[in-house]
């Protein structure tokens, strides 16, 4: 997926987020005119203008004796966002919060600790790369991509 194609469908999200929030300004716009019944009173509309449009995605996949889900959440400009939660084998999961950047089908992510991901977008259902540790070992890996995934929004993490 290039970052036109990412850009394309965080337009068809702000489109439809758009649509949604002037139905119920005009619901809102109605009821202006009638004032509501006893009790009832007058919630705002929500503001799409200010949620940021991203398109999520969920990562899934295995390395060595442990799992890893990654919640991605990329911008219209090709930004970045997400977070790691690596279930080791005794169930202990790690959580690394990454950032970073994709062009063209290619992502690069990095951590805070040094740790950082190159990879490409191998299909619409398909993420490999490799990930290189501080330590200088590298590890190539594949993950299966599951669109619009639900994330937490403040932060892209997987959701349980």
């Amino acid at each position: 997926m290039t970052v036109g194609v990412f850009a394309a469908r965080a337009a068809e999200v702000q489109t439809a987020q758009d649509q949604n929030s002037g139905s119920l300004v005009e619901q809102r716009g109605e009821q202006k005119n009638t004032p509501p019944p006893a009790g009832d009173t007058a919630t705002p509309a929500p503001s799409a203008a200010n949620t940021p449009v991203e398109v999520r995605e969920l990562w899934t996949g295995s390395l060595y004796s442990s799992t890893y889900r990654v919640g991605v959440c990329v911008s219209a400009q090709g930004t970045v966002r997400g977070v790691v939660h690596l279930r080791l084998y005794n169930g202990k999961v790690d959580v690394y919060h990454i950032d970073g950047t994709v062009r063209n089908n290619d992502i690069e992510a990095h951590h805070s600790s040094g740790h950082s991901f190159k990879g490409r977008l191998a299909s619409a259902d398909k993420v490999e790369g490799v990930i290189s540790l501080k330590n200088g070992m590298n590890v190539r890996l594949e993950g299966k991509r599951i669109h619009d995934a639900p994330l937490a929004p403040e932060d892209c993490a997987p959701l349980p």
